[in-house]
């Protein structure tokens, strides 16, 4: 039962962690569309046609210090995100897991199962969960 508590804090963690980084994601995007706004000149990207115009504007956005600093930032974050995402699910599978095998223990001493198989039911899924112990 205390793996049950564990798995609780642990997710309440991770989801906080998750909440923080998605607002840090959202204030990079902010600041990313601000830098671009402020990149472009005051008579807009030189050029005589569309495409022109794009590279230039391509060009400026690859070279500029602070596009790359908020953009390395931003991916940071997205592969932080993705690990604490796959965290989570290993957790909730885990849960899900110990939940089950609660309720089959307790359907099996319902129906009259010997202590000492239940304690066999109980080692079989221990033994099953530290098998797929992710890490």
């Amino acid at each position: 039962m205390n793996r049950l508590f564990e798995i609780a804090n642990e997710l309440g963690e991770i989801d906080t962690k998750r909440y923080l980084i998605r607002e840090d994601i959202r204030k990079c995007d902010v600041s990313i569309k601000k830098a671009e706004t402020e990149l472009i000149p005051e008579g807009g990207w030189p050029g005589s046609n569309e495409s022109q115009r794009k590279a230039a504007e391509t060009i400026a956005k690859a070279n500029d210090a602070s596009l790359i600093y908020l953009s390395d930032i931003r991916a940071q974050n997205e592969a932080r995100l993705q690990e604490l995402d796959m965290r989570r699910g290993d957790l909730l599978n885990e849960r899900q897991a110990w939940e089950w095998t609660i309720r089959d223990l307790e359907q099996a001493a319902a129906g009259g199962m010997s202590v000492f198989a239940l304690m066999e039911k109980w080692q079989e899924h221990a033994a099953y969960v530290a098998m797929n112990e992710p890490g």
